[in-house]
């Protein structure tokens, strides 16, 4: 299921989410198109759009996997992927260029003085454009389907224990993961963001110690 939610966002997240003279959506590297310009270094590619690219893909995929966790083993695979079609090509491009482009309607980073509230949506990695997006579509998939049968009532069974090895080995893998999705958010590991990173990256152990 997580490939499944993986593969449509390399696909589909290189169409709307990224730049465009607008609030609502982006168009302008629509199709991954107008990245391939020489830039003041005078290389032939401007790999800064293509590091970001790779960037926003994760973040797309991870908004669509999050559901995976309250869908697995209750729906069928082409639910699946037709919900992970549905978000990323439609819900999660228009929520991150809303918030992270310099031209989304509540984006702090606006060149213009007219910010949401005065000060515009500032979301440093992700709480709200990727997983408040999972996660309310996580809860939307869990009411269609609902309970389990037989999980809970006078009837309810008991579940069978889980490997304790494969869930902390999950848990590993998502710790070590953490640093490279929070302390990346910077976008930079020179001057201040370093020093930023840096104290995410005691925040973020802190957190999963804790």
């Amino acid at each position: 299921m997580l490939v499944l939610g993986a593969c449509p966002s390399t696909l589909l997240v290189s169409l709307f989410a990224f730049g465009g003279n607008n609030g609502f959506i982006g168009t302008y590297y629509f199709a991954i198109t107008n990245m391939h310009k020489p830039i003041e270094t005078g290389s032939a590619y401007d790999g800064k759009a293509y590091a970001f690219w790779m960037f926003q893909f994760a973040f797309a995929a991870t908004a669509s996997t999050i559901v995976s966790g309250a869908v697995a083993e209750r729906c069928r695979v082409i639910a699946y992927f037709v919900y992970s079609f549905a978000l990323t090509v439609f819900v999660y491009p228009c929520v991150v260029h809303w918030v992270w482009s310099d031209y989304g309607w509540a984006s702090a980073f606006r060149s213009s003085n007219d910010l949401l509230f005065g000060v515009g949506v500032i979301d440093f990695a992700g709480s709200s454009v990727v997983h408040m997006v999972g996660g309310t579509t996580a809860l939307v998939a869990a009411i269609f389907l609902g309970p389990r049968k037989g999980r809970f009532g006078k009837k309810k069974f008991k579940l069978a224990q889980q490997s304790a090895a494969f869930q902390t080995l999950g848990v590993l893998i998502l710790w070590f993961g953490w640093y490279g999705f929070n302390c990346g958010s910077t976008l930079s590991m020179q001057g201040y963001a370093a020093d930023v990173a840096g104290s995410v990256a005691t925040t973020t152990t802190i957190a999963a110690t804790s």
